[in-house]
């Protein structure tokens, strides 16, 4: 595992990024929202910060599916994320609630990447995986809180996992007090081009998504529907390239 990551929320203060990219930190997560309103204030100064110092940064958001609905949080977490210079996918945080939280996960994850075009990474703990067990989330990228010496074995219904937090008790210079601490071989950034549609499982996927956020926006119009839209003809515009029609 040759990668390195950090993720912080805005209640440790401020960050020393320049620091933190010395110590050897690679990737970084920050949080940017939770449940419904909450928004962290740093969110912007945390992606700036840790951008400028050369290292790739996503958001997350926190999530309380037993209190809100899937497309609200989202929303939530869109407004909080619009216009930052994230490099990252954002991550939905899911380690909290009971029963099973499948399609609550699912339908947040599909809201999300219907607005910004990027398949999202869910984090969970092995412990709490039992609450997501449909197999339409082993497509979606896993990071996996494990605290443990060795690698872990990715939990049902993924593969296997994309980024192992190992401790919550780090130490990174710039960083107050602990922080949770990350490893990845490789990471899917927002600008290498990997959600190029190029095989006819690909293309299947993507108008099964754009469907459904297109029925998400006419169920709940005013909310980034110019977005939503937006995404809808940058979808139609990739399939037809590949279907060599003309879509205008």
């Amino acid at each position: 595992l040759t990668m390195i990551g950090i993720d912080v929320h805005g209640s440790k203060g401020p960050i020393d990024w320049r620091s933190v990219r010395a110590h050897g930190v690679d990737f970084a997560f920050v949080k940017a929202s939770e449940g419904r309103s909450f928004i962290d204030k740093r969110t912007a100064l945390n992606v700036e910060g840790a951008r400028a110092n050369g290292i790739l940064v996503g958001c997350y958001h926190f999530a309380r599916p037993n209190a809100n609905s899937p497309e609200r949080e989202a929303d939530n977490f869109l407004r909080r994320i619009n216009g930052l210079g994230y490099t990252l996918p954002p991550v939905l945080d899911i380690e909290d609630g009971d029963g099973d939280l499948s399609t609550w996960a699912r339908t947040f994850c599909q809201h999300v990447e219907f607005v910004t075009g990027h398949t999202p990474i869910i984090y969970t703990y092995s412990a709490f995986a039992h609450h997501l067990t449909h197999a339409s989330l082993g497509g979606y990228p896993l990071w996996l809180a494990a605290y443990r010496n060795t690698p872990p074995t990715a939990p049902r219904p993924w593969n296997s996992w994309t980024i192992w937090q190992h401790t919550s008790d780090g130490t990174v210079p710039g960083v107050p007090g602990r922080c949770d601490m990350n490893k990845a071989n490789r990471l899917p950034t927002i600008a290498t081009g990997e959600d190029e549609v190029t095989t006819p499982a690909q293309i299947t996927e993507i108008v099964d998504r754009t469907v459904k956020g297109v029925l998400a926006a006419l169920i709940d119009p005013e909310v980034l529907a110019a977005e939503r839209i937006r995404r809808a003809t940058r979808a139609a515009e990739k399939l037809a390239e590949h279907f060599d029609v003309d879509v205008t």
